[in-house]
């Protein structure tokens, strides 16, 4: 009898061989999982293929299964018990950590299992003093822990789960997991509460989701219970709920009620609810959110929380003409940022951004919004919150496109990572800035392509502005293109969905209504709708949406000329033109200040027509 050895196989052989038998298709982390199992095994891979080509998920084959633990059975009952406990610890053991499982001395075990090539001794500890051990090939650990009956399992994690604690245990993920599987689900709620906040401030919201369901699932205390709702109130605002604001409205609700007035649960409930009523149009609701925020001083330990609550808090007062809260809001806001602002870095870029869209929505001022977001730019990037730089990125890109500088803004989107739904609130503005780009270029039909997609992404979530923003700009490009009836169409729906007396998008799209049926010859509708678009943004206190104050003063002139009233259009060109230099007059940059007045089309327009009708103007300053 001759015995021949096999190599094993290597990785890029065993991805290649996995990939050609599942197809391209296949998901890339399922080809790692496969080739990280298989270790070169021949047999193994063909298993491990099957069971992913039958849809078997991540459950190991039992052929794989019964041919590891077959391997196992020939071994001594203390070489099994040994195994069974090291398994329960996951990919790597510690000997002490085993010793506290099964109450026996387990070092020489373990070594000889090490001996035997079932186990590796590693040459470095994660805790120090502790001898570590790792399973030679992830197979044999599962198949260790496959052999384990339920409460013995049970067991297991909790006495690892306590282990871990005593050792300094770093990551609550690991000790979240030990503590649940163990039963202890009190203490392990605090456990998936503190590995939500990494994963949220690491940019993972469904992997912080997944965790905020595990700790709510268990026995989680009241305190815990509320900062975890709490979280989830927050994460809301970054990732608008797909389905069903009423759950979200309600968590908001009962954390205000049960937690302390200014703590972090109370502020993040506040965001919540003032999101819910805002994108609701529940006016009275929101109103009394923002007089309490107006009169809540955070606590200590809930800064952070405290400015995200403002931000949403303004952000909700401009979005339906609060003037009165509006005005509140910025002094705390401010008050907030010169006491905290040094040593909080992310209150400092919450704050930031708040007093940025104050600037932009309300005092239609570019060059102080262009100061507060790049402000709130830095503080983000000094406290290493990755999916906030990126927030404020897209908020930074949207400034530079008011101000003209186009090619800079389309530079600063391009680096924003992620898809756009990521970014909740904010999360149609790229799309948004995009859609007026392409048009701007005569590019109809990329900018009907982004249109659309803000539409379905819109549609995918919770009642919002989005899908209104996007059938708004739809409207424009049909317009556009000259398909005139399937624009109005567009238009009556992005009305609709940005409906109520106090929504800040309603004047931008009334101005685009006008514009539209001046194309069709309807001259008096035209100046109807325009006049309505000016008579919001007055009773909002000048906001007006998506930065069209410049295009609805235009579209008015157009519409007055359209029914022949001459003075009355020269009048308000002469209006618009001052108050365009006006505002150019606070920009010293000089080439923003160029830009903001001749690479802006609307402002472009506005000033070349003033020059032909009404002769010298004032100095821009």
């Amino acid at each position: 009898m001759h015995e021949l050895r096999l190599k094993d196989l290597g990785k890029k052989a065993c991805e290649r061989l996995a990939r050609l038998l599942l197809g391209e298709g296949a998901p890339q982390e399922t080809l790692d999982r496969i080739v990280a199992l298989a270790d070169g095994n021949g047999f193994y891979l063909e298993e491990l293929i099957r069971a992913a080509a039958e849809g078997r998920g991540e459950a190991l084959p039992e052929t794989v299964v019964a041919m590891v633990q077959s391997r196992l059975d020939g071994l001594g009952p203390e070489a099994r018990l040994l195994l069974r406990a090291a398994s329960v610890f996951g990919e790597a053991c510690w000997a002490s950590g085993v010793e506290a499982l099964v109450g026996v001395p387990a070092r020489d075990g373990l070594a000889l299992l090490a001996g035997a090539e079932l186990l590796v001794r590693r040459p470095a500890s994660r805790f120090p003093g502790e001898e570590e051990f790792g399973f030679r090939h992830a197979l044999l650990r599962q198949g260790a822990y496959a052999m384990l009956g339920d409460e013995d399992r049970a067991l297991g994690h909790r006495l690892a789960g306590r282990w871990l604690e005593e050792r300094g245990e770093a990551d609550p993920l690991v000790l979240a997991e030990h503590l649940d599987k163990g039963g202890e689900r009190a203490p392990a709620s605090r456990y998936w509460l503190r590995a939500a906040e990494i994963a949220h401030r690491g940019g993972d919201v469904e992997a912080a989701l997944a965790r905020l369901d595990r700790g709510l699932a268990g026995e989680a205390p009241a305190d815990v219970e509320l900062a975890l709702l709490g979280l989830r109130c927050e994460l809301a605002l970054w990732r608008l709920p797909r389905a069903g604001l009423a759950a979200l409205r309600q968590a908001g609700t009962r954390v205000m009620r049960e937690a302390a007035p200014g703590s972090l649960p109370w502020m993040q409930g506040a965001s919540a609810t003032a999101l819910h009523a805002t994108l609701l149009g529940m006016e009275g609701e929101l109103e009394a959110i923002l007089s309490a925020l107006a009169a809540v001083d955070p606590a200590e330990d809930a800064i952070a929380g405290g400015a995200f609550a403002l931000l949403a808090g303004l952000y909700s007062a401009l979005h339906v003409g609060s003037v009165a809260k509006r005005g509140q809001l910025v002094e705390r806001a401010r008050a907030m940022l010169e006491r905290h602002g040094e040593r909080e870095p992310w209150a400092a870029a919450l704050l930031h951004t708040a007093l940025m869209f104050d600037h932009l929505l309300a005092l239609e001022d570019p060059w102080g919004a262009l100061q507060r977001v790049q402000a709130a730019l830095d503080a983000a990037l000094r406290a290493d919150h990755a999916r906030g730089a990126g927030a404020i990125r897209i908020l930074l890109g949207t400034v530079l496109w008011t101000l003209g500088a186009t090619a800079r803004a389309e530079e600063v989107l391009g680096c924003v990572p992620g898809p756009d739904e990521e970014y909740g609130a904010w999360s149609s503005y790229r799309p948004f800035i995009r859609v007026r780009v392409a048009l701007e270029r005569g590019d109809v039909d990329g900018a009907r392509r982004v249109a659309e997609a803000l539409i379905a992404s819109g549609r995918a979530r919770s009642p919002s502005p989005h899908e209104g923003r996007g059938r708004w700009l739809l409207a424009e490009v049909l317009g556009r293109a000259g398909e005139l009836e399937r624009a109005d169409r567009e238009l009556g729906a992005a009305l609709g969905l940005l409906s109520g007396e106090d929504r800040i998008d309603r004047p931008g799209a009334l101005a685009a209504r006008a514009e539209l049926r001046l194309r069709q010859g309807r001259a008096a509708e035209a100046l109807a709708a325009v006049e309505e678009a000016l008579a919001r943004v007055e009773a909002m206190g000048g906001a007006c949406g998506l930065f069209g104050g410049a295009r609805i003063r235009l579209a008015h002139v157009a519409c007055l000329d359209a029914v022949r009233q001459r003075g009355a259009a020269e009048a308000a060109l002469a209006a618009a033109r001052d108050r365009l230099l006006r505002i150019a007059g606070t920009i010293p940059d000089p080439a923003y200040r160029e830009s903001f007045l001749e690479a802006v089309p609307e402002n472009r327009t506005t000033l070349a027509l003033a020059r032909e009708r009404l002769g010298d103007a004032p100095e821009r300053g």
